[in-house]
């Protein structure tokens, strides 16, 4: 288990991006549209969803140098506490988010003397630092650097005076007469040691007593009447705070004045046997706003799943609570990654596979772990089990299957199915997957994995252990997987692509992996490491290797010798919607540069839109020979091409002369005036084969490939067992044929299959 103190180290080092200042002008926008849109929008909350590692518990803290008073609370659960941080904060998490048994009425009166005694211990602090004789700016300042400061006793202090008012406002009675909360261990206002107050705390335990009488047979008359005096006891409290200090509550300016922010609010989401808590911490939360409307007081909720954007969902409440509106803000979802990633100039082609230059790529989590004196293999075995959600990781499990394959191979989640939503919801939550958006509808949301080469590492570390390194065995866990795959894509868990653009991207990059181990490994034994500090997935090898070993092509001694030095590198896929060139001054110039990115960070690129002729890139580099560690790092035109690949998963023949159509000037790509390649793959024929020619127009190399059919002829890796789960999934399965047919059939014309155009063959 990693220890607290490696997580420690993100919210040490200096804070890199915009994220926190995006999210504070984002709040200022919203409580503009809040204002001059009155009854429009449910409460001035806002929800900040993303996966693990992304730097969402750092963007709030880092709030506190925005202009706002900022209170950050982590409410994560108990049993999660060992292994992150922030650590979690016993009181407000207690209250809100623990034995949560009692009745509806009764949370609501836990809400309500939560943010009573948070505003009433509030308002105290920020007096006593006016006495003080400081300035506004000055105690917003050191108000929030006090509280966001994780580890301070002054923030403890809060939270113990915080309790000591809530037990107050709760009255030590619950609706059914029996006593609610627990006495507090200490009843002194201070506290001489908050470190051990909270341990007693942890012992004493805040908990709704037993009781054998029901909080059904209270009377519906004084249920509602303890509800509605908590309610209003927080309402005074909250105007009392607001008048008390006007100077930090400016209702002339839409910036906000009062931030509260609660992390890890997951357990929130536990469905009671009456009630969800979510919606009722929601509908407290609209309480405030509606209380003080021209004040821009906001509650930001973090969490790693989508599903907490349904907080103001409609509340089938027993209880009179009115709804003053419906809509919701857009979660908040732009945080930084790539923030320690360094410059395209200060990259060394040739040293992309060491660990500090791929560990500084993707969710900034990493990066900060490598600093922390963690070892290689104790990141990449972290990183893996944050992919699996501390599980061993297992090939017949549909979730541990999307979480890999996903991250190196662009899974996409289908959206035709009843558990679609589900589906993404637990991949960002449990298996790192970024939301991307809350979809058009806020319903469906758009998630993927972003290019993260230490993570695709992290995946070669599970599905290929190092006693698997003869290639009998290399693939036993792979082909699992690809079983389990197989269904999903069957049961539209899974996209394939209208033209089985996710088989050829299994292939290439399977091809590669199985390459660089029989190039590499299997003649030298090592460790995932290649050498020192090096990452075997993100080493290139030559290109008469990689193209030998995927497609059994052995060049002449003549042709290898026009390949010599190319090279060829990718741990993944990454998707690119539009490819920007033959624009600008100097395209070409243009053009090498993105390759050399790919390059870089050891991804290959599939084309969302597809080109003309084909819809993947594969990036090349040429080295010397041997390969030297450059002095020039910046691109190079004639050290940079690229391999483009065009996929079709129909079964009706190809002309062997569309493969001269594939070329990229008709793109607008300029013409690459050193080698590169062509691979036409013909997924769906029968017959098995590869053949390819060598052209040499205009002084520069051109090797055109067509590989037809999907099994070991054509790519001598792969196992008999992968070539059957492969072509199973570009075929349609028996069982849910009819379904598939009806699809197309409702979609005329969508796709090249017959059941889409020949409507009369059922």
């Amino acid at each position: 288990m990693t220890a607290p103190n490696s997580f420690a180290n993100m919210f040490k080092r200096p804070y890199i991006g915009e994220a926190a200042n995006i999210l504070y002008d984002y709040l200022t926008i919203l409580n503009k549209d809040f204002s001059e849109q009155t009854g429009i929008y449910y409460s001035k909350q806002v929800f900040i969803l993303q996966s693990s590692g992304t730097g969402k518990s750092r963007t709030l803290i880092e709030l506190k140098d925005r202009g706002a008073a900022v209170l950050y609370m982590n409410l994560q659960p108990e049993a999660k506490q060992d292994n992150t941080y922030p650590q979690r904060d016993l009181i407000p998490a207690q209250i809100l988010t623990e034995d949560l048994w009692c009745s509806e009425q009764d949370y609501y009166r836990r809400c309500y003397a939560f943010f009573t005694a948070l505003f009433q211990v509030l308002r105290s602090h920020l007096l006593e630092f006016r006495k003080a004789g400081s300035k506004p700016a000055e105690i917003i300042i050191a108000w929030s650097h006090f509280m966001c400061d994780t580890e301070s006793d002054f923030r403890q202090q809060f939270f113990i005076d915080l309790y000591t008012r809530y037990l107050e406002a709760i009255q030590f009675k619950s609706t059914n007469g029996t006593n609610a909360i627990s006495e507090p261990p200490a009843k002194k206002h201070r506290v001489e040691n908050p470190a051990s107050f909270s341990e007693e705390l942890i012992s004493r335990r805040m908990t709704l007593s037993s009781s054998s009488e029901s909080a059904t047979d209270v009377p519906a008359s004084n249920s509602e009447r303890l509800r509605l005096r908590g309610e209003t006891q927080m309402k005074v409290a909250y105007n009392q705070l607001v008048d008390d200090v006007p100077e930090i509550f400016n209702i002339h300016s839409n910036e906000p004045s009062l931030i509260m922010e609660f992390d890890h609010v997951q357990s929130l989401q536990k469905p009671q046997e009456t009630f969800l808590p979510a919606h009722l911490f929601s509908r407290v939360i609209s309480e405030i706003s509606a209380a003080r409307p021209e004040v821009s007081t906001w509650c930001i909720i973090s969490s790693t799943t989508p599903k907490v954007a349904n907080f103001s969902d409609q509340v089938k409440s027993t209880l009179p609570v009115s709804t003053r509106a419906q809509l919701s803000f857009i979660p908040f979802c732009a945080l930084t990654l790539d923030a320690w990633a360094p410059h395209l100039n200060d990259i060394d082609p040739a040293r992309v596979a060491e660990f500090m230059h791929i560990v500084k790529f993707g969710r900034p989590l990493w990066s900060s772990l490598a600093e922390s004196n963690m070892t290689p293999d104790q990141i990449l075995t972290t990183a893996g089990r944050k992919l699996c959600n501390d599980m061993p990781f297992d090939p017949k499990c549909f979730h541990h299957v999307l979480a890999t394959l996903g991250q190196r191979f662009l899974l996409t989640i289908g959206s035709e199915t009843h558990d679609s939503v589900e589906n993404h919801s637990v991949a960002v939550d449990n298996h790192l997957r970024l939301y991307l958006s809350a979809g058009e509808d806020h319903k469906a949301p758009k998630t993927g994995y972003c290019s993260e080469p230490l993570l695709s590492c992290a995946v070669t570390k599970l599905v290929y252990p190092l006693d698997t390194l003869g290639h009998s065995g290399l693939f036993s866990i792979t082909e699992t997987a690809l079983e389990t795959l197989k269904v999903a894509i069957w049961n539209y868990k899974v996209e394939l692509g209208l033209k089985g653009e996710l088989v050829s991207r299994l292939l290439f990059l399977l091809g590669k992996d199985a390459a660089i181990r029989e190039h590499i490994l299997k003649r030298e034994m090592t460790s995932q490491a290649v050498a020192p500090g090096e990452l075997l997935d993100c080493k290139y090898l030559p290109v008469d290797v990689y193209l030998d070993i995927t497609l059994g092509i052995k060049l002449s001694a003549q042709d290898q010798n026009s390949f010599n030095g190319w090279h060829v590198n990718f741990s993944h896929w990454a998707t690119v919607d539009e490819i920007p060139f033959g624009r600008g001054a100097n395209p070409e110039v243009e053009m090498q540069t993105w390759l050399l990115c790919s390059w870089v960070r050891t991804c290959a690129m599939q084309c969302l839109q597809p080109q003309f002729g084909f819809n993947k890139i594969i990036p090349m580099y040429k080295f010397e020979d041997p390969p030297a560690l450059s002095s020039n790092l910046g691109p190079s035109p004639q050290r940079v091409s690229c391999i483009l690949i065009s996929d079709r998963a129909v079964k009706a023949p190809t002309s062997p002369s569309d493969i001269d159509e594939i070329v990229p000037s008709p793109t607008g790509l300029p013409g690459l005036k050193q080698p590169h390649i062509v691979i036409l793959a013909d997924l769906g024929l029968d017959t098995e084969g590869v053949s390819y020619k060598i052209q040499s127009p205009d002084d520069f190399l051109k090797l055109r490939i067509r590989a037809c059919g999907l099994g070991p002829v054509t790519y001598p890796f792969l196992t008999m067992t992968m070539a059957g789960y492969l072509r199973q999934m570009i075929a349609d399965d028996p069982e849910f044929l009819w379904m598939r047919r009806c699809t197309n059939q409702a979609t005329y014309g969508s796709t090249t299959k017959e059941s889409s155009w020949k409507w009369w063959k059922r």
